[in-house]
């Protein structure tokens, strides 16, 4: 996340920035306030943001907590990280604002010898469904 960011946006919500203290503590306001922008904020964390004022988009990237995950198939708990990919999903409007999630998600080895799945990607049932493309609720 960078500072231009920060300072546009305050420059939108008003010259918030001009007293540093207040500024540092606005940034921590505004990360808790996108942080409760995610749709499950208990499995999510916001990594980076971008607020596009010309096309009026906001753009979260955020990734999974998980630390262990369940395969689909045999329900094995594993942590064995096979690589990692991103979905773009597509989320309810904000403050006139349209609102995308990049989802960084990761696939797993099934560690279980007896289970027909070696490689599952996470899934993430509280945020969306496998292979959508919008976000639940």
């Amino acid at each position: 996340m960078n500072i231009v960011n920060y300072l546009r946006l305050f420059q939108a919500f008003g010259d918030l920035w001009q007293d540093r203290d207040i500024y540092l503590e606005e940034i921590n306001q505004v990360l808790e306030f996108l942080q409760h922008l995610l749709p499950d904020p208990t499995h999510l964390q916001l990594d980076t943001w971008d607020l596009d004022f010309a096309t009026r988009h906001l753009s979260l990237t955020v990734s999974s907590t998980q630390i262990s995950v369940p395969c689909p198939v045999c329900q094995g708990l594993t942590q064995r990280v096979h690589g990692r990919y991103e979905r773009t999903l597509q989320e309810l409007p904000c403050v006139n604002y349209s609102m995308s999630l990049l989802l960084l998600v990761r696939k797993f080895f099934c560690i279980n010898a007896g289970c027909n799945r070696r490689i599952f990607t996470e899934r993430l049932p509280t945020v969306t469904a496998p292979w959508a493309r919008r976000t639940i609720g």
